[in-house]
């Protein structure tokens, strides 16, 4: 390798070390290493996330800085992610590095999380909507497209004869 190919890969090494052991933001980083976001994004490589994978037994990784924060984990083999929970009791504090702080985690395939129950207002109508035959559907859509245009004709004629 030549001189100009070790610095770019020390700016990476750099630059990945940085974005995830730093509080710094993405664009205050970038400044600091005198490189475009896309270039520090490109700099990021995954870290483990301390569990495997539910379905291919993979150790998952954290892909960016917010899904370690929301503890959502990704299979590189399979791609599924996966929800980490923490076994150790929320908000306390230990003072170590990220990396030691980690506590033990358990996996939780996001997969297999029932959605939430319905009955808001979307869902109402999406229930009534989906009870509307098709053809109905076409007419009533046909039939405002004409009304435009014949409202889109008579404001024509109208300024015509101003």
């Amino acid at each position: 390798m030549d001189a100009a190919s070790d610095t770019a890969a020390s700016l990476h090494d750099q630059a990945n070390d940085l974005y995830w052991n730093s509080s710094e933001t993405v664009d205050q980083l970038a400044a600091r290493l005198g490189m475009s976001r896309n270039a520090l994004y490109a700099s990021v490589k995954p870290i483990p996330a301390g569990g495997t994978c539910p379905h291919c037994n993979e150790a998952l990784v954290f892909t960016n800085r917010s899904s370690r924060s929301a503890g959502k984990a990704t299979c590189p083999g399979c791609e599924a992610e996966v929800q980490l929970e923490s076994e150790a009791p929320a908000g306390e504090a230990t003072g170590a590095a990220p990396e030691a702080a980690a506590p033990p985690l358990v996996g939780i395939d996001l997969h297999e999380v029932p959605p939430p129950e319905s009955g808001g207002r979307l869902d109402q109508l999406k229930e009534s909507l989906a009870g509307v035959e098709p053809e109905r559907a076409a007419m009533i859509g046909g039939a405002a497209a004409l009304g435009v245009a014949v409202g889109a004709a008579a404001i024509k004629v109208i300024r015509r004869k101003s």
